[in-house]
């Protein structure tokens, strides 16, 4: 009987490590684009604008870190993978310094969807963002991952 608890064990240990092996992670060094439009205070009306970015992933677990280099902003998120397809799910960051206050800075909240296997991954985030209390903005970013290895991102400086 002991045999028999033995191999269930090992069994469901090696479930569990196939698991987090497939899971989906989304580390490594994205590229891409952002797209904002905004309503600004001075203009009045819509301003769109689409710029070529560069984005870095260090994942621990569910948790995320994130840098845009091009704005030398950072993120911290979260991961949720898609029960049945580990390699899909989706990704919810905050930008560092984010509050509830609308004054001075930029307060920006961003979530969408992740795929990610054999080093290949896709990353479509929308956000909406607040800009010195001037401004309003929705902005998505798609993002195609260009390498997988760890640019080892710090947490929220």
């Amino acid at each position: 009987m002991r045999f028999a608890a033995t191999i269930v064990t090992i069994a469901v240990a090696s479930l569990a490590l196939v698991s987090q092996a497939e899971a989906l992670d989304l580390t490594g060094t994205w590229e891409g684009t952002l797209q904002c439009k905004a309503y600004t205070h001075s203009v009045g009306k819509d301003v769109i604008a689409k710029t070529p970015i560069t984005v870095e992933i260090t994942q621990s677990g569910l948790s995320l870190n994130m840098r845009v280099i091009e704005m030398s902003a950072y993120w911290r998120g979260f991961v949720m993978e898609d029960p049945d397809k580990t390699e899909k799910g989706m990704a919810s960051t905050v930008l560092c310094g984010t509050s509830d206050s609308l004054g001075p800075g930029t307060n920006e909240i961003a979530s969408g969807k992740a795929k990610a296997d054999s080093g290949k991954g896709k990353l479509k985030l929308q956000s909406v963002m607040a800009l010195n209390g001037l401004s309003v903005a929705t902005c998505k970013y798609v993002l195609k991952r260009v390498l997988a290895l760890d640019p080892e991102v710090s947490d929220c400086p």
